[in-house]
């Protein structure tokens, strides 16, 4: 999908947004409102701060709510600080803008995902009748990617719920399970040497 968007100058800024949904797990909701003020940005790294803004005495509209009302801070990935630090600021604050140059919102990035990425992609990988495929695809599966991939490398738990925003460990067995059933399929299809050989042992 990263290289689908970076060979079409079009979808540049989709290309950003699937970078930073993948590299980060935000909810798209929490990424379309992330404003430059929202990054601290150290020597050597940068640390995404996206605090609950309910009781803040800015206009209803701006005022970010997060899913828990709890605030938390993500450290940033190389990858995705490379990008944002080429990417251009916006006279209203906000970072992530559509095809256009306006501010991004939820339902754009939902379409333009869809139609130029997904449904492309579909056509040309499609997937075997019954596994998921890019068909199958939305923006939150960024997010359940970004989580699998923790998992996968051994992020401690406390960690993964800190940078996703969850308060109950609960949520992360089943991506636990996941990896236990595909460590067990992937043994299931193990072969060694040939079928005769194996009716022998």
């Amino acid at each position: 999908m990263i290289q689908h968007c970076r060979n079409n100058s079009k979808l540049d800024w989709l290309h950003l947004v699937i970078v930073a949904l993948s590299h980060t797990g935000l909810r798209i909701k929490e990424l379309v409102g992330l404003r430059w003020s929202d990054i601290s940005k150290g020597d050597t790294s940068w640390t995404l701060k996206l605090l609950d803004e309910r009781s803040y005495r800015t206009p209803e509209s701006v005022r970010r709510k997060l899913k828990n009302k709890k605030g938390r801070s993500i450290p940033m990935h190389p990858r995705l600080k490379s990008l944002l630090d080429k990417a251009p600021r916006s006279t209203d604050g906000y970072i992530f803008r559509n095809s256009r140059g306006g501010k991004l919102n939820e339902g754009t990035a939902r379409t333009w995902l869809t139609k130029h990425v997904l449904k492309p992609l579909a056509l040309k990988f499609p997937s075997t009748p019954g596994v998921p495929g890019f068909a199958n695809g939305t923006l939150h599966s960024f997010r359940h990617y970004f989580i699998s991939e923790c998992v996968a490398q051994k992020i401690a738990e406390r960690v993964i719920l800190d940078w996703v925003g969850h308060s109950s460990s609960a949520i992360l067995q089943l991506y636990y399970t996941q990896r236990t059933q595909q460590s067990a399929d992937q043994m299931n299809n193990l072969r060694f040497g040939n079928a005769e050989s194996e009716k022998s042992a």
